[in-house]
Parts: C-alpha cells; structure tokens; sequence
C-alpha cells in the first residue's frame, strides 16, 4: 500500500474475522512500515489502517 502524502501517525492492524487483533504496527509512511505475515494460518482477515485520524478497513486473503 503506497500513500502519495506524509503521515505523521500511521496504525496498520491485521485482524481476524472474529475481531481479535494478530498483527500491529505504529509508526509513520516514512518508515515504510511492513507486516509479516509467514506466521498467520492461510484465511480471511481484515486490514485494518488508521492514517492521521482517517480510518479505513479492507478485505485480506492469505493463500
């Protein structure tokens, strides 16, 4: 996922369908932020990204 502007205060959650939270990071675009998800059992997810107060939350397939 690419921003085209600076964020000063990034939170990029993965959570399962359920709602319980199995990855999470903080920190800024600048950083370039990465998730690993090798550990993760193949499934649905959901992305969950809060970027300078603005909230959005996306379907993820791990295969």
């Amino acid at each position: 996922m690419n921003f085209d502007q600076p964020i000063n205060v990034l939170e990029i959650e993965i959570l399962s369908m359920f709602g319980k939270v199995m990855k999470r990071i903080k920190g800024t675009n600048k950083d370039k932020p990465r998730i690993d998800i090798s550990s993760l059992p193949a499934g649905n997810y959901l992305l969950r990204i809060k970027a300078d107060g603005k909230l959005s939350v996306e379907k993820m397939i791990k295969v």
